[in-house]
């Protein structure tokens, strides 16, 4: 479960590096929306790979 945790912040971190910089303005629901999906996908692929 850490592992993919570190896993999803690399991606942010990632992610974050190669978007353009531009101004995005994000209501906290479509950043809590945005990390439940995230997390129920890194939860099912560790279910997976179990």
């Amino acid at each position: 479960m850490e592992n993919s945790l570190k896993e999803f912040l690399a991606d942010l971190k990632e992610a974050a590096r190669e978007k353009p910089v531009k101004a995005e303005i994000v209501t906290d629901n479509e950043v809590i929306e945005r990390v439940l999906k995230k997390a129920k996908e890194i939860n099912n692929g560790y279910k997976t790979k179990q």
